[in-house]
């Protein structure tokens, strides 16, 4: 079972769990298959009140480097 509650909804392709020391924080990267394509995540849990709590988590959407002067062109045009 992942320890990550957004692989439940996306297809996780690739996932990396690193846990502290004393196992009351864990850190994690993600690569997601999304309705907007490739995705990668990253996030930081807590362990609290005997669960694993989301503290921080970020989406990027994966641009390729040969589109990436047009996705810079569209964002420019809103």
């Amino acid at each position: 079972m992942s320890l990550i509650f957004l692989s439940a909804l996306f297809a996780c392709n690739t996932q990396s769990v690193s846990i502290s020391d004393d196992v009351k924080k864990a850190w994690f990267e993600e690569t997601l298959d999304t309705c907007t394509g490739n995705c990668r995540g990253s996030g930081i849990l807590v362990f609290k009140e005997n669960n694993w709590k989301i503290k921080h988590y970020n989406l990027a959407v994966a641009v390729p480097n040969d589109i990436i002067k047009k996705y810079v062109k569209l964002l420019k045009k809103k």
